[in-house]
């Protein structure tokens, strides 16, 4: 990955030369089981990643120093002092080590950033080969890390990681997505110097704790293969026979109750549609005295999203408000429907609704478009005026704006790029912009908290931001997340919850949008339903995919 004033300045290889890698589990030795060696040689026949490249292709003109290292212990070693000088030398901002082992003394401080490595896999130590035991132990995510060696394992630190969504069917799609997502860690450690930002974000958890993984042996290479079949075939069934039917639920308990207080939060739920559509991603305001939630109605007739309106009137949120139901109550207020006049040709969803300076403005997602377009309410029902595109050649997904410090912050993810796992942020200092994107976009990967999820808001002084977990399946959960570091060049937040409990509560199998609508907080939630019309149409996906290939 090509990266502007970015550049190799100096090869050290350790002498005496270790021999190519011979196996993706331990790159010291081959493996004792036939079987494994076999599966190693289908990777490294199918993955170009794998496959070895000549140091000379590499190298060009940059300056090689040949060290002889010396062995401290079982898996140790250590540089001698002529060699750490020479590397001092060449004033470098870090070393990233591919060999095998750790490295001790004073070459971990011969680089500005010291010496960098990758963990690639599941978080215990040791965890070779790297994607294998996450689908044999049925994991729902495999991590990647970059980590920055420390005198011992306990003192190591991280600098960049990402969580993403285990492939469980193919060990070469799971294995090859771990060692190119690992690659843009670098890339995106790389930015962050050059942007003035220490690349050193937290305190790794230790490496112990957990036996170290052997390699697989015959016997567990045999049980793996029937897992990936297995797993293969519960996909399928899954993606054909068991859906989402979505529908919207509406609460009036402080907001932290969700995720801090669930057992006391009181969540009302909205009739679900008929079985030929559903209604998700839903966005409140005030309207006549009442509230207004444009919504995603998907149709399975024509497989069409699309925006839609719906509205309960003030006696019946008032009725609410006192009195919180199930969808199975009768006393549950109807619901309305509003004509709503934001309408495309192709598929339309998570029309995002805030509030500035006494309007409401929407930002509906049409990735498909590649833009996002800013639209204004006119104040009669169903008037939105198109204003612009603040975003452009851009296929923002589930785009979420706030106003906060004085900025404005648009979250979404990319259509193009992992839209469940890699988040990306853009801002800008007037809302009609010009929008610039984040210096280290994409700032996050993680399928368990990326995604948009709804509306940020503020809690006690902080912004808080509902994402996605998609780790178990698409819709699963909200997760709330904490923002404690955001500027144009820099990112952080950390985990405070989830509905997760709230979702059990209600007796719902997901939910996967929360917004802010003045007094009232609008979610979506979703059963586990077979729905025939939704068959057909994966059927015929699935039919053209094969014709495709």
């Amino acid at each position: 990955m090509k990266i502007d004033n970015v550049e190799l300045a100096l090869v050290v290889i350790e002498s005496p030369a270790r021999t190519a890698v011979a196996s993706v589990a331990n790159p010291k030795k081959a493996s004792t089981s036939s079987i494994w060696n076999w599966v190693q040689g289908r990777l490294s026949s199918r993955l170009p990643l794998l496959q070895p490249t000549p140091l000379e292709s590499l190298l060009g003109s940059n300056s090689v120093i040949d060290c002889n290292v010396i062995k401290t212990g079982e898996d140790s070693s250590c540089f001698k002092e002529a060699d750490i000088e020479k590397i001092r030398a060449a004033n470098l901002d870090f070393i990233i080590r591919f060999a095998a082992g750790r490295v001790e003394g004073d070459v971990l401080e011969s680089s500005r950033f010291g010496v960098w490595y990758y963990h690639l896999g599941a978080d215990d130590a040791q965890a070779h080969p790297a994607g294998f035991w996450e689908i044999y132990k049925g994991n729902a995510t495999s991590s990647c890390s970059l980590r920055r060696l420390g005198a011992q394992a306990q003192s190591d630190r991280t600098l960049k990681w990402g969580r993403l969504k285990t492939l469980n069917a193919s060990y070469s799609a799971n294995l090859s997505q771990l060692l190119i997502q690992g690659s843009r860690l670098l890339a995106q450690a790389c930015l962050d110097i050059g942007n003035g930002v220490d690349p050193v974000i937290q305190n790794s958890s230790p490496l112990v704790g957990n036996p170290a993984r052997h390699e697989p042996g015959s016997f567990e290479c045999v049980m793996f293969y029937l897992r990936l079949k297995r797993n293969k075939l519960k996909n399928f069934y899954t993606n054909l026979f068991v859906h989402r039917h979505w529908g919207l639920a509406l609460s009036f308990s402080p907001i932290e109750d969700l995720w801090l207080r669930p057992n006391s939060a009181d969540v009302s739920l909205l009739p679900l549609p008929s079985r030929a559509t559903f209604h998700a991603d839903p966005f409140g305001f005030c309207y006549q005295d009442g509230l207004a939630i444009l919504h995603e109605r998907w149709s399975s007739i024509d497989a069409h999203g699309a925006i839609a309106c719906s509205f309960i009137d003030k006696d019946s949120l008032d009725e609410l408000r006192l009195k919180p139901t199930s969808e199975t109550d009768p006393a549950i207020p109807a619901v309305e429907t509003l004509p709503v006049d934001i309408k495309f040709s192709h598929h339309s969803s998570y029309p995002y609704v805030f509030e500035y300076e006494g309007e409401y403005y929407c930002v509906p997602e049409t990735s498909e478009a590649a833009r996002v377009s800013l639209y204004r309410f006119g104040g009669s029902s169903g008037e939105w005026t198109y204003i612009t595109d603040i975003i452009s050649d851009f296929a923002a997904v589930d785009s979420s704006i706030v106003r906060y410090s004085g900025k404005w912050w648009l979250f979404c993810t990319n259509l193009k790029d992992n839209p469940d796992s890699h988040l990306y942020i853009f801002h800008a200092d007037e809302l009609l912009g010009p929008w610039k994107p984040h210096l280290n976009n994409p700032v996050k990967m993680d399928i368990r908290s990326a995604r948009p999820a709804g509306t940020p808001f503020e809690h006690e002084g902080a912004l808080y931001r509902p994402a996605q977990d998609s780790s178990r399946s698409y819709g699963g959960a909200i997760a709330i997340q904490k923002v404690t570091d955001l500027s144009p060049i820099s990112f952080a937040e950390e985990h405070c919850g989830d509905l997760k409990l709230l979702a059990d509560n209600l007796r719902v199998d997901g939910m996967h949008t929360l917004s802010v609508a003045g007094e009232s907080i609008v979610l979506d939630y979703y059963r586990r339903a077979f729905l025939p019309n939704i068959l057909v149409h994966r059927l015929k996906l699935y039919l053209q995919s094969k014709r495709r290939k």
